[in-house]
């Protein structure tokens, strides 16, 4: 029995271990569905816990957008009122009434008014002048959103669109339809509003990085699922996202949203509830281990053991269940959530409250608001507060501010604050506070809104004024309180008869009931009396009718506006015209009608008598009128036709018609409009005046205010608009100009001599000799008596004014013959420069002008002066003085370069020429140009001129040794030519030099120098000779005297000057003044030499006209002392110049043959 029982035992036994063993299997199998299925329910759950989470911020975006968007649009229809008052406003109206528009937190970009579908008017204009003159029908881009809304008379929103002056938009489009005074309806245009699209969104927090999801929006044009996206992905649509809808005027935009992370992720949760399904089946697997184990001993406590677990397994997995259901609940809401002590201490918190504070729930234990950076009197206030709710010991509801520590910016908050104990009996208060920060924001934004829009309705020039249907005003905007002298507590409520008259209220009853019952828009004029202040007014009023979305009509908008000012100028011009057209054909040449409609003229007056044409030669053809009016007043003309057309304001202007003699007379022509019950011109009358004898007059006192009336140059006037007018045109050049202020010297004595008339007449004699000197641009004028100023245009600089300047001398030192008399006199010249290193005006160059000329006359007369300012330091070369030129000079600053003088036909060298040059040993080497015009009237110009000689003999000498045998010209000024001691001083030099043979020296003179005494030069020229010394005429045929020079001066060489070289080749007039000189030359048996020689085909030429000598740049330029022996050794003359003295050397033979 008992190995049966054993038996028995042992077959249970394994029975037992045979179904624990399916048990655990079929445990574990049902685990696995049973986490399968927990994790599917988990995925739902957090799927719909962001879903809802998304849906919540997209509704709070497109909240933001929307309120955003209708805040503007609301703002941009007040525009349209103000058209609708005022058809015809200009820019200044249109900009006055959208100034108030815009502020800091609008996206409005600009407003524009598009009268007849082109843009005429824009605010801001800056930055949007583009747009001006845009027509919508010729802009495909914009044309099918603005006729969408023409047809259909409402807003219309387009875009994003490209816009005219750059960048994108949204376009609100608002129609205009305006009525007549007849009551006709009519399209006046289109008012647009251009919304800053990246604003807006940037505004609505779209382009927030820390938006917690991502946004596409499409329906561009407001064309919704069928538009295009113009925000975000377009493939976002397709990845099941949340979708929210923005209704706009004509259509509506689509808004799509998805999590930045995805609609699943793992959370704490998840991953818990995972680890408890892992460790729960552990602690099964080892319990049903150690139950298979057990049950040879003891199979009921493997059972208990089994059924204890399962309850454990339970607990633990509803324990964990709760918990973070709650935790999740609590950090998921939106809603701040804290639990506080009785001293304001964190006790929970979830993550909003963390998220605002920059922390982290488990951080805010034990803390209170003050340690998270709230300011002390906030966080104060906020712990008084709970010890009051506590105290109280009933729920209260709050609104309160707190500190957004990530921003720092201030949030708005609605407070659920609840005082309670705990099981310990201590209190605590429960806050739950919802952020309404957008709320308040959205509603001080449409708050603004309704204030500009008040703003623009108290400031537009008409009468507006709200009305319920019983007539009772509901609204009234400034100029209807001013009318009533009341304010708006006295309007709102009352009705007409509180304001008007009987008769008046009940005109106003009769056409309010025409909008109110019948839904008709009324166009009405009214005439109104106010009791109150006795005054009687005509309104033009247009009432529209106010529905509500079922198209029930609620009230009634009127806009009226004060017409009696133009309907007595209507009553009063009608009344004029007549006695308007008799008073002008009695008081003018002639009178005219324009009719605008059939472009008619008809003439009040015998015209064709008056411009010498048969009767109705003129008068009956329009375009033979036109015909006679002057070709350079045409366009004139007609511009002021077309004016009639549409201007409302009198049309003046002069215009020259042709008379039959070919001559032309000067009309003035003014004419005012007529016009219509519209207030468009229908007709102008016109009155034309014969003004040629006052257009001749002020032609005579023109010119007699701007010339000096004896020698008919410019007088002061004129010479200082033209100076001032050189000045401006200087400035853009990189030239400067020069005043000369000229005074004749001896004048006086001729008019004491020979009295005013002799006087006057050689005055004009010397001012017609001025055009000689004067170039292109120049100007001379005569201050009075023998004063006169010269203004000198395009100068490179003091030097290249010189010539100029010894000219004006020469030509005034010229004897002037008048009868029997022969008068000469003399000029002192002042030369001031423009510009200057300080700002100078017109009259401070004359003042400096004139101080240099009596410097001029302070030094000897007969010269001129530079006025020694900034420029005067530029001539110098960089600023240097007389006292520095001196000190160069004893400091062996100066040195003598060499120009190498040849005969191009056979290659020879014949000479040099000596060039003095500064060594400047801070400023380099500065070309004579720049000092020698400094000190060319002064004596120390002979101490110049004494080392040049001498050291260009020193060369010489130092040649001789070498074996170079060379001659070398100097240059000698005209003041030390003119020493009566200069041959002395001359044959010192020599004598200093004896290995120096004198005919190797040449001096070369200026031919434009200023000889007073020719006899005197042509002496002292004549003892040179004699020691051996001989003369060249340098720049010869520059002066005015070149035949007299040549007839009486003692020189063997004439210089050709550089500028008739230089353009011989291109100036016809140039190679004629050559030739005349190469004749003048060979008639006196002159040796020639041309300067200038810088090309090739300079020299090829001279070499046909027969002239061998030359120097210049193409030859050597001018060297240093020691460079001119290697220089001479190597020198060949071109290849081009050799060709052409054989062909020249054959003709000659040739021609010696024939002879």
């Amino acid at each position: 029995m008992s190995t049966f029982h054993c038996r028995v035992s042992m077959l249970l036994i394994n029975r037992s271990r045979t179904a624990v063993y399916l048990l655990i299997a079929l445990l574990i199998c049902g685990l696995l569905l049973g986490a399968v299925y927990v994790e599917r329910l988990n995925e739902n759950r957090l799927e719909a816990e962001a879903r809802s989470e998304v849906q919540k911020h997209l509704l709070t975006v497109r909240e933001r957008l929307e309120t955003r968007l209708v805040s503007d649009l609301q703002l941009a229809r007040g525009l349209v009122a103000a058209v609708a008052i005022n058809p015809q406003l200009n820019q200044t109206d249109f900009e006055r009434a959208a100034r108030s528009l815009f502020s800091p937190h609008s996206q409005l970009r600009n407003i524009g008014a598009a009268p007849d579908m082109v843009i005429r008017m824009m605010y801001p204009l800056q930055g949007n002048e583009k747009a001006i003159g845009l027509d919508y029908r010729n802009n495909p881009a914009q044309f099918e959103a603005a006729e969408r809304a023409r047809i259909s008379r409402s807003i219309v929103l387009a875009g994003p669109v490209k816009l005219v002056q750059g960048g994108t938009g949204l376009i609100a489009r608002m129609p205009a339809y305006l009525h007549d005074n007849e009551g006709n309806e009519y399209f006046w245009g289109m008012v647009s509003a251009v919304i800053d699209d990246q604003q807006l969104l940037k505004n609505s927090g779209l382009l927030d990085a820390d938006l917690p999801i991502e946004v596409a929006i499409r329906g561009k044009d407001g064309l919704g699922a069928d538009g295009e996206v113009f925000f975000g992905r377009a493939e976002l649509f397709d990845e099941q996202p949340m979708v929210s809808e923005i209704l706009l005027p004509g259509g509506y935009w689509q808004l799509a949203a998805v999590p930045r992370s995805g609609f699943f992720t793992a959370d704490t949760y998840t991953v818990l509830v995972r680890a408890g399904y892992g460790l729960v089946a552990l602690l099964l697997l080892f319990a049903f281990g150690l139950m298979a184990r057990a049950l040879r001993s003891a199979s009921k406590a493997q059972v208990q053991a089994e059924s204890t677990q399962a309850l454990l397994s339970d607990s633990l997995k509803a324990l964990h269940s709760r918990e973070a259901l709650l935790r999740t609940v609590i950090d998921e809401m939106p809603d701040v959530v804290a639990l506080k002590d009785n001293q304001g201490n964190f006790l929970l918190s979830n993550e909003a409250v963390a998220r605002l504070y920059k922390t982290s729930p488990a951080a805010m234990v034990g803390k209170s608001d003050a340690d998270f950076g709230v300011p002390a009197e906030l966080a104060d206030a906020m712990r008084q507060n709970v010890l009051d709710v506590i105290a109280n010991g009933t729920p209260e509801v709050v609104f309160e501010d707190s500190l957004d520590a990530a921003t720092g910016e201030i949030r708005h908050f609605k407070s659920i604050k609840k005082p309670f104990r705990d099981a310990n009996g201590d209190d605590q208060l429960l806050v739950i506070a919802h952020d309404i920060t957008d709320i308040v924001e959205t509603r001080k934004q449409l708050e603004e809104s309704e204030r500009k829009l008040l703003t623009i309705l108290d400031n537009v020039d008409a009468y507006i004024y709200l009305k319920d249907t019983e007539g009772r005003y509901q609204f009234a905007n400034r100029p209807v309180r001013e009318l009533w002298d009341s304010e708006m507590e006295d309007i709102v409520g009352f009705g007409d008869e509180s304001f008007f008259d009987e008769a008046t209220t009940a005109n106003i009853v009769r056409n309010d009931r025409t909008v109110l019952v019948h839904g008709q828009v009324l166009r009405t004029e009214e005439t109104n009396r106010v009791p109150a202040t006795g005054n009687v007014t005509t309104f033009q009023s247009t009432k529209l009718p106010l529905r509500r979305e079922d198209g029930s009509i609620y009230g009634l908008c009127g806009i009226s506006i004060d017409i009696s000012e133009r309907k007595r100028i209507e009553r009063s011009l009608r009344e004029s015209e007549q006695r308007f057209k008799v008073a002008g054909m009695a008081a003018y040449d002639l009178i005219y009608e324009w009719s605008v409609a059939d472009n008619t003229l008809q003439w009040f007056g015998d015209v064709d008598r008056i411009l010498g044409y048969k009767a109705g030669e003129v008068s009956g053809d329009l375009q033979a009128w036109f015909a006679l009016v002057h070709p350079e007043d045409l366009d004139t003309v007609a511009d002021r036709a077309d004016l009639h057309r549409n201007s409302t304001t009198a049309i003046q202007f002069d215009y020259r018609i042709q008379h039959r003699d070919g001559s032309y007379r000067y009309w003035s022509d003014h004419a005012l409009p007529l016009f219509d019950e519209d207030s468009r011109p229908y007709k102008w009358i016109g009155v034309c005046t014969d003004i040629t004898d006052q257009k001749e007059q002020q032609s005579r006192l023109e010119y007699t205010a701007y010339h000096d009336m004896l020698t008919n140059l410019p007088n002061r006037a004129l010479l200082s608009d033209r100076l001032r007018q050189a000045i401006q045109q200087q400035d853009m050049k990189p030239l400067s100009l020069a005043v000369v202020y000229i005074d004749l010297d001896g004048f006086k004595e001729i008019n004491d001599s020979y009295g005013h008339e002799i006087g006057d007449r050689f005055l004009i004699a010397i001012s017609k000799r001025f055009n000689q000197v004067l170039r292109e641009g120049d100007t001379i004028a005569r201050l009075g008596g023998d004063e006169f100023v010269a203004v000198l245009v395009d100068v490179e600089d003091s030097a290249a004014t010189v010539p100029l300047l010894k000219q004006f001398l020469q030509l005034i030192s010229q004897p002037v013959q008048l009868d029997d008399l022969i008068l000469q006199a003399s000029a002192s010249l002042g030369v001031t420069f423009y510009p200057q290193a300080e700002a100078v005006d017109e009259d401070l160059l004359l003042r400096q002008a004139d101080q240099a000329m009596y410097q001029a006359k302070l030094a000897g007369k007969n010269r001129y002066y530079f006025f020694d300012t900034e420029h005067d330091r530029s001539v110098r070369g960089r600023s240097e003085t007389l006292e520095r030129i001196r000190a160069g000079l004893a400091n062996n600053e100066f040195a003598l370069f060499y120009q190498p003088k040849v005969n191009m036909r056979t290659g020879d060298v014949v000479g040099v020429e000596a060039l003095i040059r500064w060594l400047h040993p801070e400023e380099g080497v500065i070309p004579p140009g720049l000092f020698l015009p400094v000190i060319e009237d002064h004596p120390l110009a002979l101490d110049v001129g004494r080392w040049v000689i001498n050291t260009a003999l020193a060369q010489m000498e130092y040649w001789q040794n070498l074996g170079l045998d060379i001659p070398v010209s100097v240059n000698i000024g005209a003041l030390q030519l003119q020493q009566t001691d200069f041959v002395e001083c001359l044959q010192q030099l020599l004598t200093a030099h004896p290995d120096v043979h004198p005919s190797n020296l040449e001096l070369e003179v200026l031919e434009t120098s200023a000889l007073a005494d020719m006899s005197q030069v042509s002496q002292i020229m004549s003892d040179c000779q004699a020691i051996g010394v001989s003369f060249a005429l340098d720049d010869f045929g520059t002066g005015y005297s070149s035949l007299a020079y040549l007839k009486h001066l003692p020189a063997a060489v004439l210089k050709i000057d550089r500028s008739f070289v230089r353009d011989m080749l291109v100036d016809p007039d140039d190679r004629a003044i050559l030739e005349g000189i190469m004749g003048m030359a060979a008639a006196f048996r002159r040796d020639v030499i041309a300067e200038g020689v810088e090309e090739i085909e300079h020299g090829e030429l001279l070499l046909q006209l027969g002239c061998e000598l030359a120097q210049g740049y193409v030859i050597a330029r001018p060297m240093p002392a020691n460079e001119l022996p290697g220089w001479i050794a190597g020198w060949q003359p071109p290849e081009q110049w050799r060709q052409v003295a054989n062909y020249r050397s054959t003709d000659v033979l040739s021609a010696e043959m024939m002879g």
